[in-house]
């Protein structure tokens, strides 16, 4: 509205602006009258025919009878005169506004024509967030569904693309059967966009149609199943943005397993995991060049003497002030970002300094280190493993590698010859984990290995008759063979006593001491000693 005034004001000056100039220079004799075509232009501009010629109208009358051709000797204009100046102001007002409306006209078919995909024939993200700007702005509530097609790529990979083409194109006809083609949006060919009302009954239906076109299907001689996440956002005023509205649903699609459809709704608690996940490794590599890793030690104890008998060494990220973050978190992201050779470095190096001060001052502690797969098959790794055994022998104690039983898995024969050098040279292998994998002590039993670790949940549900079963199995299985066993996560009395009673030999967790700083174990111990 203020827009239309400001417009209405400008016109309005210039068409009194040049009256008077015409007035005040001796009349309509001089060239300055030509000066209206300016407002009338402007005018037909802002409000096309109708308000062009408005304008002329006005112009033409305040020019024509009520300016005299000469104003000092008051001679009036002739009747023909200021008819034909008037009938020349209203032609260049139609004209002008009938040539911009066409031209607007022609502006906006071009703009629709950029809103929609060539691909597939809805409306692009970017009319998503032109439409979704507008309900916000009304404050309607409503749900934003993103339809992500996980394997419509590798479909299209493995047949005719225009076969995958004509998959996609079939699910968008029966939602806009279902919804109305103005609510579908597309952005490529594996990303389909639906506004749709809060009614749980279109969202039932949506269901319906997606499911119906994630049934196998066979394209010449090839079988396929089409997978699919619904991610939807419900939103109820809370946001501002059309890009953050847009992100929420499109968050909400990422959660679940990509060989199976399903339905998600956007989740907070999740999409602050990924910001902090894509913090986390959007650092990593400032975090090698600033050496922001430390080491801290968990205490392992043998439930026959009693005694701290090895220490877990565990690396740590040091996010200056944030929380901080353990490899459970960083060294996944950092396995994808090829920036594991670089940590394992880091870690080696302080694990040998330490181990090399607790020697010096006569602690001897057999101590165990993780690794991944990737490490293990690293040449310079196993050489720089080799030397820190070195230092434990000097101090009559072990260097113990724990291997995840899943990793075992997956490169079976690889890892049992690394494994079968490292012993060689005295460092003793132990399975970290054990149970939570996809093996059986039939199937590591050709491994040569010194140590079993039973994973925690084994440890949380040991009063369970059947868990409680399973370990004691495994306790014996290993004791028949040689081996030591060590429960991790054990935070409880009960806990202990059972493991007491089926003979475990180590244990460690919190209801002995959580992951300590070197300072802090070494107070631990003397405390411990102390007893």
């Amino acid at each position: 509205m203020r827009s239309n005034y400001f417009r209405l004001f400008i016109v309005a000056a210039l068409v009194i602006f040049v009256v008077l100039l015409t007035y005040f220079t001796g009349g309509v004799t001089k060239s300055y009258p030509h000066l209206i075509y300016i407002p009338i232009i402007l005018a037909a501009l802002f409000w096309q025919v109708k308000g062009g010629v408005i304008v002329a109208l006005a112009a033409g009358l305040l020019l024509g009878p009520m300016m005299p051709v000469d104003v000092a000797a008051g001679v009036p204009q002739t009747l023909v005169n200021w008819i034909t100046r008037l009938s020349i102001f209203v032609l260049v007002a139609f004209v002008s506004g009938f040539s911009i409306k066409e031209l607007n006209k022609s502006h906006e078919r071009a703009l629709e024509q950029n809103l929609i995909s060539p691909t597939t024939g809805a409306y692009t993200s970017t009319k998503l967030h032109q439409n979704l700007e507008e309900k916000i702005g009304r404050r309607e509530h409503f749900s934003l569904v993103s339809i992500k097609l996980i394997n419509i790529e590798q479909i299209s990979k493995y047949t005719e693309h225009n076969a995958a083409l004509k998959l996609v194109q079939a699910l968008i006809d029966d939602l806009a059967e279902a919804f109305g083609r103005d609510e579908i949006y597309t952005s490529g060919y594996s990303e389909i966009d639906l506004i749709l009302s809060s009614d749980p009954a279109e969202i039932e239906r949506l269901k319906e149609i997606v499911k119906r076109h994630s049934s196998e299907l066979k394209i010449k001689e090839f079988t396929f199943q089409l997978y699919s996440h619904i991610g939807i956002f419900q939103y109820r005023g809370s946001d501002t943005s059309p890009v953050s509205v847009y992100g929420k649903a499109r968050i909400a699609w990422e959660q679940g397993d990509n060989q199976k459809s399903g339905i998600y709704f956007y989740d907070e608690k999740f999409d602050q995991e990924r910001k902090f996940l894509l913090e986390v490794s959007g650092s990593l590599s400032d975090a090698i060049r600033n050496d922001d890793f430390y080491l801290v030690y968990q205490p392992q104890i043998s439930l026959a003497g009693k005694q701290i008998v090895s220490i877990e060494t565990l690396a740590r990220r040091d996010r200056k002030g944030k929380q901080a973050v353990g490899p459970a978190v960083f060294i996944p992201l950092a396995e994808d970002l090829g920036l594991m050779p670089d940590i394992t470095d880091i870690v080696l190096a302080k694990a040998r300094e330490q181990i090399t001060v607790w020697r010096d001052q006569g602690l001897s502690l057999d101590v165990s280190i993780n690794f991944t797969a990737n490490e293990l098959l690293e040449d310079k790794c196993i050489q720089k493993i080799k030397e820190l055994s070195e230092i434990q022998k000097d101090n009559s104690a072990d260097l113990i590698i724990e291997i995840t039983e899943r990793i075992i898995s997956e490169r079976p024969e690889q890892i049992k010859s690394q494994a079968i050098k490292l012993r060689a040279e005295g460092v003793k292998i132990s399975i970290d984990d054990f149970g939570t994998g996809f093996n059986s002590l039939s199937r590591i039993s050709h491994l040569p290995f010194d140590q079993i670790k039973l994973d925690k949940y084994f440890i949380d549900n040991l009063a369970d008759p059947q868990t409680k079963d399973l370990v004691d199995n495994i306790i014996k299985y290993a004791h028949k063979t040689d081996r030591s066993v060590v429960a991790e996560g054990v935070e409880t009395k009960e806990q202990l006593e059972i493991l007491i009673s089926l003979g475990c030999d180590i244990v460690q967790g919190f209801y002995f001491s959580k992951p300590l700083s070197a300072e802090k174990f070494e107070e631990f111990l003397h405390e411990f000693l102390t007893k």
